[in-house]
């Protein structure tokens, strides 16, 4: 759920219960084509904090410690669960030929 809010594809709703609820962009993304899903995930992944952040990063230090990095945001026990997501994400960027993810994968995870 998590990694779909920090892609904007669905709402995570402050309630007792963490309502999860399609946005705007994830209900289009729920009636796209396969084609079309690589473009908007393609678009989100560039423009996603996280991913900025870390190829910002990368150009300054090419091999730097992932969780350490991380953990300027988040706490030790929220890097764990996100930093698979993070992996997910260059290795989906990756796949969609996006320049600079083979390198993140290959120095930093």
């Amino acid at each position: 759920a998590k990694a779909g809010e920090i892609l904007g594809l669905v709402t995570i709703l402050p309630q007792k219960t963490r309502l999860i609820k399609l946005s705007p962009l994830g209900e289009l993304f729920s009636i796209s084509s396969a084609e079309e899903k690589d473009i908007i995930l393609a678009k989100q992944l560039v423009n996603s904090s996280i991913v900025k952040a870390i190829y910002a990063k990368h150009e300054v230090e090419a091999n730097f410690d992932i969780d350490e990095f991380l953990g300027q945001f988040l706490s030790e026990s929220t890097v764990k669960r996100r930093k698979p997501n993070v992996k997910r994400f260059f290795t989906k960027m990756q796949e969609l030929g996006i320049e600079g993810a083979e390198e993140i994968i290959r120095d930093i995870f």
